[in-house]
């Protein structure tokens, strides 16, 4: 009978100790907070990151410069695309044309742009830059770079889109974003501003 209530006594200790400790964690969560920019407007992506503050992006800055929305057939015939399986789930690409530019990052190779992490939103739908499209539209087949300082360098951004997850119409009247970081900002850019 002792062993059963020393045992009961310490389970409830540690339930309360993990219920005291959830909820410290919890009440100090950081939630990012989120800035909006229209296309055409030159944004400093500054400290903000993707996974973690390692990826050190400071002293770059993005321009969206255009956007434009293609059936997967014109994406096709103008990128003289031979290999087509790739995109067998896509119907259309959705290609956002910007302008990176390394203002001061002295980091060098160390330090740069990932493109891998970028996403368009556009209400409910998400969606990352396709890898096998990038290398279609890019001379730069490498989805991470880094830029010498004061340079400036256009790339196109493809984002394959399945009609079944996103109708193109919908698409078109919706409002896509372009997020460039997610923490401690959550910096999106307008991708259809007036």
């Amino acid at each position: 009978m002792k062993n059963r209530i020393i045992k009961v006594t310490v389970l409830s200790l540690l339930v309360m100790i993990f219920g005291i400790r959830v909820y410290s964690v919890n009440s100090k969560t950081r939630y990012p907070i989120n800035k909006y920019y229209e296309n055409h407007e030159e944004v400093d992506i500054g400290n903000d990151f993707f996974d973690n503050n390692a990826e050190n992006m400071e002293g770059y800055s993005i321009n969206v410069k255009e956007t434009e929305l293609i059936t997967i057939e014109e994406f096709y015939n103008r990128y003289d695309v031979e290999n087509k399986e790739k995109f067998i789930n896509s119907d259309y690409v959705f290609l956002v044309k910007v302008n990176f530019k390394n203002k001061d990052n002295k980091y060098g190779e160390n330090a740069g742009i990932d493109l891998g992490q970028y996403m368009i939103t556009n209400g409910a739908y998400m969606n990352y830059c396709d890898r096998n499209a990038y290398t279609y539209v890019n001379e730069f087949k490498s989805l991470t770079f880094s830029l010498k300082e004061g340079t400036d360098k256009d790339f196109v951004i493809p984002f394959t889109i399945n009609k079944t997850h996103m109708p193109e119409e919908k698409f078109a009247k919706g409002e896509p974003q372009l997020i460039i970081s997610l923490y401690p900002t959550r910096k999106a850019i307008s991708l259809y501003s007036n």
